[in-house]
């Protein structure tokens, strides 16, 4: 009987033990193995106690095979563990010893492959030792003969799991009965056939676009179309353009240097011939070829001492130099270059002394000049300033000196200085872009495929007019060189006095195009195109004459030089952003039309002067759709999730001719014919009933472990109840025009106070106070204050990163020693000398810095006050601008805030946020108010009660919130609208909350009395307690516990003003469509428009999904 029921064992618990299981809740066998010995408790599973010592073990145990799990993983594995186990849920030993074994294999090839390392002194962190040791890993994790014996299984074992093989193997076994477990319940999913039907139809039926063709032309950058236009450039669309392409302005270091050198070649002109002795002599020296063979090599000999003794005499001109520089130096009098050289080339009796002035040049240039090239001149104009002279300095060709008479800084121009160049770039691209567009694209401007032909000509001409006798004069000569030695030359024919004479004519190169228009070969062009190398062809007329050719070689097709062809590519750059502004209008008009449909929608698209083309019905296989290039990007458009059939327009899809976009929605759908079903319905069954059993699974691990924890249905329903809208609203995706208080007028204010501050700064340093005191007394940037305003040594691009671009590229050419004039940084304003050049390239500044933050300068309120008012007014102008029938993405493109991300129109999808969960989202966390509240500090404050307005009345709620230590937030001054666990104590008498409030006071007064600590483990405790006795919700059962809330990263600057007027615009919960006033948040001002709501039904899958992992998470075990 005991052999009968393992063999069947899963079918008996379908049918005997999972009913009883989900119907009537856990059975009296899960309780009696669940121990509760001692007084310690870890948590209660089914509501009994579980002994701390024993969770620990098992908890152990998880973690060493599942090193990446947290407490609550090990708390549901737990869950899992009991419920099969009371369920009698039993696993094969071999089937768990099998699956040891695969798992093993992977543990034990890792440990030899790492020993084999070790004993060969491979270091494994190298790339040697890595490709080393994936070679030998795979040689073991492929052979399937692989053995290991006890020894090294336990060794495996302690070093890759800290385990021994019994507490391994019986860990093994607790995750088999889990996984047996969840398979019991996958194999309780079933399918129907209305179900395995509506698949067929979905994977089978047709569907029918509908497209708006808007052509790129009509978008093309235009700098004289009015406002209106189509092509119209804003100034804000050309300040983005230079913002995107600033490094394309970057202007490089110039700088203007006198110089005098002498090149080796131009020396070898002063040096005297040499006698046949010296010549032996130096080769004797020098060993370039054996005494016996010197005169077959005297001309090699002669050469390389003409080039030492060049290089001897350009050191003595230019140790001339170096003594007359360093004397000026020494006598502090100025160096002139030009009467140096006068002097030298007297003293010394040369004319090979070349000197001048280059004129400002970059290091690009310098690599051009003749004498000049070298590393050691390239490293010198990188770092010198003005007025420095250099030592000798070697180079490819010559030895020189520079000296720096003028220095141009590498720096980018601001957008005011060439805003006329960025506006016409932004309509044909600048020149780097068009360079990299060039580059990207030089298949499109490849020479055309192009032949070298030469032909035998006899023209009727030369044969007195008789087109016979040309005709016949060109077989006789073909068929003479067929008894020639080959190779010959088709020239042959004109000299031969064997053939009649012919005339030869050549083409060096002659394309297809070409082909096709010449006199001469335009009747066999297909010919030549496709013509062996060197073959004779067949004779052929053309008028005038007749004739044979040969194609001597087909030439390499070449890129056309970028010079050539850059008006073609400046084209081309204008057309592409010709395209991304169709795009970007497309985009607009899908924003604008969004919640049309029908009439609504037809009339909607001709009062824009747009026509909307419905295609045939196709397949999800379908691979083209008449009238586009792409039909598969159509296709898949069609057939995505989101589409909606008859619905508005849903995407915006480019052409690939670059010539057009579209606007496609799903115009209709066409059912699948039924005649195909039968075939279809067991594969179709098969792959539904994986996922239905998956999900059912999933959804019915989520109801054992709610059980488990002792949340009761009453408490799920109560929680997505507060959770949603009174329709079921749970998400919204929404778009809004943001402006914070007027940046310029704040920005302006704080600026000037801070210049104020830095010209005191200043006026310290000019009167030799010493940096350390001036930086004491002035500077704002505590971290370097210790260090006398002394910053780290760092890259331009580490400067960057901290204090903004702006900044790093205006200290980074700085003259050393010199102070800079103010500089505005990402943080505040500066005054920076530079100390130090490192040799790898870092920089070492020392600087004051005045801070910009508004709290520091003390920002007045009127000056608050005057910003806020002016973002307020421009966002009420841009209000009525819509109400006049501008798009809402126009308008949110041009006046929104371009620092928010979701400020300027962008769509955002976010969670749908009640009443409560504002609420609940609104308090600080952990009791903790921030600093500057006036209960900071306080060990006994207790926030106050809040009235919460819900479906069912108004509720008052007392909130204790956990940080939500895996949240985005992180530990932040102000905990509000961040991730957390929410607990509460509520009810619709506002007199039980408030008795609760002070029953906490009371208790954390006592506990100060008694100076025990308030932590966050004392504040869950007793408020539990708290809201067992007050709280008239079925929260109440689990210490008040509702689950975990968050917001969206994009709306939590926005605050709780925010999410009312968003979710309850007017009052009224959120509906498509809707507008809402201009309205204040915490952030600034906004006009928002609400795009979509979606709702749920009570008994929805996903929405209970969604709910239970939020309760499941933010409740405890207790």
């Amino acid at each position: 009987m005991l052999g009968f029921f393992h063999r069947h064992q899963k079918s008996l618990m379908l049918i005997l033990l999972v009913p009883a299981l989900l119907a009537m809740g856990i059975t009296g066998a899960v309780m009696s193995v669940i121990s509760h010995q001692g007084d310690q408790v870890a948590g209660r599973v089914y509501g009994q106690e579980i002994n701390q010592l024993e969770f620990q073990r098992i908890r152990a145990m998880f973690q060493s095979t599942n090193p990446q799990a947290g407490d609550e993983e090990a708390w549901r594995f737990y869950a899992l563990l009991r419920t099969a186990e009371g369920n009698g849920i039993d696993v094969s030993r071999d089937e768990v010893g099998k699956n040891i074994q695969n798992t093993m294999r992977f543990s034990i090839a890792q440990n030899r492959a790492l020993e084999e390392l070790r004993k060969q002194n491979v270091d494994v962190q190298t790339e040697e030792g890595r490709r080393k040791f994936q070679q030998i890993y795979f040689r073991y994790v492929l052979n399937d003969d692989l053995q290991w014996d006890t020894e090294e299984y336990e060794e495996t074992l302690r070093r890759t799991r800290g385990m021994n093989v019994r507490e391994f193997e019986a860990q093994e076994i607790r995750e088999a009965k889990v996984q047996s477990l969840l398979e019991v319940l996958r194999d309780m999913g079933t399918v129907d056939p209305d179900d395995v039907w509506k698949a067929y139809q979905d994977e089978h039926h047709l569907r029918a676009l509908g497209l708006v063709e808007i052509a790129a032309a009509d978008y093309r950058p235009d700098l004289d179309a009015v406002e209106a236009g189509k092509g119209h450039v804003s100034d804000q669309q050309v300040q983005l353009y230079y913002a995107a392409r600033k490094a394309d302005y970057d202007q490089p270091r110039r700088v203007d240097m006198a110089f005098a050198g002498v090149r080796f070649e131009d020396a070898e002109g002063e040096v005297e011939a040499p006698s046949v002795e010296q010549l032996e002599a130096f080769n004797e020296r020098e060993g370039i070829a054996a005494v016996g063979s010197f005169a077959e090599n005297e001309d090699k000999i002669r050469d390389l001492w003409f080039e030492e003794q060049a290089r001897l005499r350009v050191e003595t001109i230019m140790d001339a130099f170096a003594t007359r520089i360093e004397k000026a130096k020494l006598d502090k009098e100025p160096i002139d270059l030009a009467a140096i050289t006068s002097a030298v080339k007297t003293e010394l009796k040369s004319e090979v002394v070349l000197s001048g002035q280059t004129g400002l040049v970059t290091e690009e240039d310098l690599a051009k000049e003749g004498l000049l090239t070298g590393w050691a001149s390239r490293r010198w104009f990188r770092v010198k300033a003005e007025g420095e002279c250099s030592e000798v300095l070697g180079g490819d060709k010559g030895w020189f000196v520079l000296h720096s008479k003028k220095v141009e800084f590498a720096r980018t121009p601001k957008f005011d200085e060439i805003e006329a160049q960025v506006r016409q770039d932004y309509a044909r691209g600048s020149e780097k872009e068009r360079k990299a567009y060039y580059q990207d694209h030089q298949s499109d401007y490849l020479l055309d495929k192009a032949w070298v032909v030469e032909a035998a000509l006899a023209k009727d001409s030369a044969f007195e007019g008789n087109h016979d006798k040309a005709r016949d004069a060109v077989n006789k000569a073909v068929d003479v060189s067929e008894k020639w030695e080959k190779p010959w030359p088709l020239k042959k024919f004109e000299v031969d006095p064997d053939v009649p004479q012919l005339e030869v004519k050549e083409w060096e190169r002659i394309t297809r195009s070409e082909l096709d228009e010449d006199a001469i070969l335009k009747r066999v062009a297909s010919e030549v195109a496709t013509s062996p190398r060197a073959k004779l062809s067949r004779v052929f007329e053309y008028e005038g004459g007749w004739a044979v050719f040969r194609v001597v070689k087909q030439l390499q097709r070449e890129t056309q030089p970028y010079e050539e062809v850059k008006e073609q590519v400046a084209e081309a750059v204008a057309l592409e952003r010709a395209v991304e502004r169709a795009e970007q209008g497309a985009q607009t008009i899908l924003a604008d039309l969004r919640n049309l449909r029908g009439d609504a929608l037809q009339k909607a698209l001709e009062k824009r002067g747009l026509k909307e083309r419905v295609t045939e019905a196709f397949a999800r296989t379908a691979t083209s759709i008449e009238g586009v290039e792409d039909g598969s990007r159509f296709v898949a458009e069609a057939f995505s999730a989101e589409a909606e059939v008859g619905g508005t327009y849903e995407a915006v899809v480019p052409d690939p001719s670059g010539k057009r976009v579209f606007l496609v929605r799903v115009a209709k759908r066409v059912d699948a014919p039924a005649d195909g079903f039968a075939a279809a319905y067991q594969a179709l069954r098969k792959d539904l009933l994986s996922k239905k059993r998956m999900d059912y699974a999933e959804n019915q691990r989520r109801k054992l472990l709610l059980f488990a924890k002792g949340v009761s249905d009453e408490l799920v329903s109560y929680a997505t109840e507060v959770r949603d809208g009174p329709s079921g609203e749970y998400k919204l995706t929404f778009r809004q025009i943001f402006l914070p208080p007027d940046r310029e007028i704040i920005d302006g204010w704080l600026e000037t106070e801070a210049r104020k501050k830095l010209a005191k700064a200043k006026e310290a340093l000019d009167k030799k106070t010493s940096w350390p005191s001036v930086v004491d007394a002035y500077s704002e940037h505590e971290l370097s204050r210790r260090a006398g305003g002394e910053l780290a040594p760092q890259t331009r691009e580490e400067l960057s990163g901290t204090w903004g671009i702006d900044f790093s590229e205006a200290v980074f050419v700085l003259p050393r020693g010199q102070l800079s004039a103010p500089i505005k940084s990402s943080k505040g304003m500066h005054l920076v000398r530079l100390l130090a050049d490192k040799p790898d390239g870092r920089k070492v500044f020392q600087h004051v810095m005045v801070s910009l933050d508004p709290k520091i300068r003390l920002l007045p309120d009127s000056v608050r006050q005057q910003a806020k008012e002016a973002s307020r007014k421009k966002l009420v102008d841009a209000a009525a601008r819509i109400a006049k029938g501008e798009g809402f993405s126009e308008v949110a493109f041009e006046l929104g805030d371009t620092r928010d991300p979701y400020g300027q129109g962008q769509e955002l999808e976010v969670g749908f946020t009640t009443h409560l969960e504002r609420a609940a989202l609104g308090q600080y966390l952990e009791f903790e108010p921030p600093e500057g509240h006036p209960n900071e500090g306080d060990m006994t404050w207790v926030p106050d009660v809040v009235e919460v307005p819900g479906p069912k009345g108004v509720t008052y709620h007392l909130f204790a919130c956990q940080r939500d230590r895996d949240g985005d937030a992180g530990f932040l001054e102000d905990s509000r609208w961040t991730d957390r666990k929410v607990f509460h104590i509520a009810s619709s008498n506002k007199a039980d909350v408030e008795r609760a409030r002070s029953e906490l006071i009371s208790r954390f007064k006592s506990m100060v009395a008694s100076d025990q600590d308030r932590s966050w483990y004392q504040i869950e405790k007793h408020f539990g307690e708290v809201a067992a006795d007050y709280s008239k919700v079925p929260t109440a059962k689990k210490g008040g516990a509702l689950g975990s809330m968050s917001l969206h990263n994009g709306i939590r600057p926005y605050g709780g003003k925010f999410l009312e007027a968003v979710c309850y615009p007017g009052g009224a919960p959120a509906t498509a469509g809707k507008r809402t006033e201009v309205f204040e948040s915490e952030a600034g001002f906004h006009l928002v428009e609400i795009l979509e709501v979606e709702t749920s039904k009570p008994d929805a899958r996903e929405r209970f999904g969604i709910v239970a992992e939020r309760i499941l998470n933010g409740t405890g075990w207790k």
